[in-house]
């Protein structure tokens, strides 16, 4: 089974930016960067991390795109098709692309996830 097999997610990436708003102040928001992006991702790996008065579970993921996609940190991928679909994950860490894929370790997202402009 070649690579481009195991990827059994469709995924959208959707990068952090600003604009202007009406009186110059400025307006955090996300642009869509890919809105179609196969990608397949490991089964969560659970750590104990302190977060305030106690611990947490922390949990990590590491998604696989193919060759070509260009990932920051703090980009959100929105699992749109899969197994684990709908679910919302942040980029903490990407790797440089090994032969044929890229790897980026994300964390769950618990924000509130941006809508696409119509």
């Amino acid at each position: 089974m070649s690579f481009s097999g195991l990827l059994d997610h469709t995924a959208r990436i959707w990068r952090r930016s600003e604009t202007l708003g009406t009186y110059l102040e400025t307006v955090p928001g996300y642009d869509i960067v890919y809105p179609a992006v196969r990608c397949t991702l490991r089964r969560k790996s659970a750590t104990l991390s302190e977060a305030g008065p106690g611990t947490v579970d922390v949990g990590t993921r590491t998604v696989y795109f193919k060759r070509g996609v260009i990932l920051q940190e703090k980009d959100l991928v929105e699992f749109v098709t899969g197994p684990d679909a709908p679910d919302w994950m942040e980029v903490e860490s990407r790797s440089r692309p090994r032969g044929h894929h890229v790897e980026a370790r994300c964390s769950e997202f618990h924000g509130t996830p941006p809508e696409a402009d119509s």
